[in-house]
């Protein structure tokens, strides 16, 4: 391939423009050292976008191998310390992860020497440098170093310019917090609120950066509690009866009670974002009231836009279609669970629902908020596929705060403690969790390596899979590649994330085999057809999603496991105290599939050398 002529700033340039997707931000920088092999910034760069992408071990990796240890600049030191700094919140060995921590401390220490003198980044990367010896265990040392900087923070304060408030003002919180002054943080805390008005993502980088710290005591926790922005909310409830049926759940003599209702709820509840579906009724209420608030909302669709009007807006009323088309114009944005078609196949509602809930929790955790479920129900526990019911029993069941709006003549306390859960439809078309597994450097295996490989690589995970057998729907292998088919998100997380572990853990060399041997895994939740595979003659599994699925392995990093939106979310609804699912971005997809919101699957605690 010929490479454009570009200097090495335009490829740092051409790198950034990627944003969000920083895979392509690291192939176009090493296309870059193509050209320019010796440009450190491009070399840092492209260390940035591994890190962003969650490949935090790789990142070291090339840091060393790129010769960035050497090179003494701000940027670079900066980056240093947050790798190592990453690197030791994810030991699990107590000396060995307080030996890293003093490493980054002192690179920290080092970068603020070489910021200018006096500037925010050189207070940054001293508050840095003080939490870091404070988790270490170096507590005086860390809270003289805070306290001095605070210090030097409201100085600067006084003769600052405008724009620099905000990032003062972060700096002297985490400082004053990590000196333990913790009655000057608080009294800080309303003005951080004010400057980030609208802004969670930048209260959440607060919280995010002062949780290990704050932690410590009660008055830190407190403080750190006072800044999480306002609750991530998903809604739900019934659907109000139209012209020609009547719905007694929520008639339509009652929408402007339980719309006066809504709003109160809302005004004692302030909120973040919201997540939900747009039905006629409960649905589109909620999503006018949120609307008129300012409050983001996060349209999820349950199938294609025709048939959902069709089977949830029309039956209700003309009038609903262009409710709902005004509030779909005004969706900060809009998903759907699968674009296809209903296909008569009514466990769509709960996966649609389940998908709004997850990303509420997702989002939450993003955000470093609680989340919350705000239910339209008549308190009666009928038993469906899907509903508001069923809604309130999966929220109920995850551990999550909800508040119920009766859609009756009283507010009573609600409780879905007799739901019963219908068995599942047996249908062709069900959701399903698919993993595509492939090894990297497998092409340049010789022939002499093949049996090799096969017995130990393949063999090897071949056990990790039979491990996971009781709820495993399906497995197929060709050559280095590997799909499996789970009925649930949680095991096919666990199996991905113990093949990867294996790997790690298999002593190559030994066998014979290159170290450069990797396994890249993708996984995907989305509804399939299971039916007889007519050349294999046994069932397989099909559909759009099986594609998507397939897409995601080719752009994950060796040695990881990246999984889509709806994987992520469902994981998070269900199993949240097992996995965290962090965002990489939106990536552009193997053979042209489209962009897909990518995240990092990991463990919630870290794994313990075998």
């Amino acid at each position: 391939m010929e490479l454009p002529s570009l200097t090495p700033a335009g490829w740092l340039d051409l790198a950034k423009k990627h944003g969000e997707e920083p895979i392509q931000g690291y192939d176009t920088c090493l296309l870059g050292l193509e050209q320019y092999p010796d440009d450190w910034r491009l070399k840092l760069e492209a260390v940035v976008n591994l890190a962003k992408a969650g490949a935090t071990e790789i990142a070291r990796a090339k840091f060393e191998a790129f010769g960035l240890a050497s090179v003494r600049e701000f940027d670079v030191l900066s980056v240093s310390g947050r790798l190592l700094r990453e690197q030791a919140l994810a030991t699990a060995e107590i000396p060995r992860r307080q030996t890293v921590l003093r490493q980054g401390a002192a690179v920290f220490r080092e970068a603020a020497t070489l910021a200018e003198t006096g500037g925010i980044e050189a207070h940054n990367a001293a508050v840095d440098a003080a939490a870091l010896l404070v988790l270490a265990g170096d507590g005086e040392e860390g809270r003289s170093l805070a306290s001095t900087t605070a210090a030097a923070l409201r100085e600067r304060s006084t003769t600052a310019a405008k724009s620099d408030g905000p990032r003062i003002l972060d700096c002297l919180i985490r400082a004053l917090l990590i000196a333990r002054d913790f009655d000057q943080a608080r009294d800080l805390v309303p003005a951080a609120r004010q400057l980030r008005d609208g802004l969670a993502e930048s209260l959440a980088g607060m919280v995010r950066q002062l949780s290990p710290i704050a932690g410590q005591s009660p008055q830190g926790q407190s403080l750190i509690d006072s800044l999480r922005p306002d609750p991530i909310m998903h809604y739900t409830g019934h659907i109000i009866s139209g012209p020609g049926w009547r719905n007694d759940r929520f008639p339509q003599d009652d929408e402007h009670t339980v719309a006066a209702r809504i709003a109160d709820c809302l005004d004692r509840t302030p909120v973040t974002a919201a997540y939900g579906a747009l039905a006629a009724g409960a649905d589109i209420l909620f999503a006018e009231a949120l609307l008129s608030r300012n409050v983001p909302l996060h349209v999820v669709l349950p199938f294609c836009l025709d048939d959902f009007i069709d089977l949830s807006v029309r039956p209700s009323g003309a009038g609903w279609i262009g409710r709902f088309s005004n509030c779909l114009s005004r969706a900060t944005s809009i998903r759907y669970s699968t674009e296809d078609r209903h296909l008569g196949h009514d466990h769509l509602f709960e996966y649609g629902s389940q998908l709004a809930m997850g990303l509420t929790v997702l989002m939450a955790d993003r955000l470093q908020t609680t989340p919350l479920q705000l239910a339209l129900w008549d308190g009666i526990p009928t038993s469906g596929v899907a509903g508001t019911v069923k809604n309130l029993w999966i929220w109920e069941r995850a551990g999550h705060r909800r508040r119920v709006i009766s859609s009756g003549a009283a507010l009573p306390d609600r409780s879905v403690a007799d739901y019963q859960p219908p068995a599942p439809p047996s249908e062709l078309r069900m959701t399903r969790a698919m993993l595509f597994g492939d090894v990297k450097g497998f092409s340049k295996l010789s022939d002499r390596d093949i049996p090799e490989f096969a017995k130990v690589v393949m063999g090897g995970l071949a056990s990790i899979i039979d491990g996971h057998q009781e709820q495993l729907a399906l497995k197929n292998s060709w050559g280095d590649g590997i799909f499996l088919v789970f009925e649930d998100a949680g095991r096919a997380a666990d199996c991905a994330l113990a093949m990867q572990e294996h790997l790690s853990d298999l002593d190559l060399a030994a066998a014979g085999l290159p170290s450069h041997i990797a396994l890249r895994i993708g996984a995907h939740l989305g509804p399939t057809y299971k039916i007889d595979d007519p050349i294999l003659g046994r069932p397989n599994y099909y559909g759009s999603h099986v594609s998507r699925a397939a897409r995601i392995e080719p752009v994950t990093p060796e040695g990881h496991v990246y999984v889509s939106e709806p994987f992520a979310a469902v994981l998070a609804l269900h199993n949240a105290g097992a996995f965290a699912c962090d965002y990489v971005g939106q990536t552009a997809t193997a053979k042209d599939f489209g962009v897909q919101r990518l995240f990092l699957l990991r463990r919630r605690q870290p794994r313990r050398p075998a």
